[in-house]
């Protein structure tokens, strides 16, 4: 098992962007992928659908 923690200096930076983008060529590549979003601010309960965590599971092709 490998793991891989991405973190940056802010919100808006491309965290969950890099992170959807390697979990898709991971999976792509026939590599088990698994996601955690550990903090989340900012979370619209009326837009969820846009949301990072939202995101990072389309990624992985889990559907909210």
């Amino acid at each position: 098992m490998s793991a891989l923690f991405i973190a940056g200096t802010g919100t808006g930076i491309g965290k969950t962007f890099i992170a959807a983008a390697l979990a898709r060529a991971l999976r792509a590549a026939g590599r088990g992928v698994r996601v955690a979003k550990p903090v989340l601010s900012g979370f619209d309960e009326s837009d969820w659908r846009a949301s990072d965590s939202a995101r990072l599971l389309d990624a992985v092709g889990i559907v909210p």
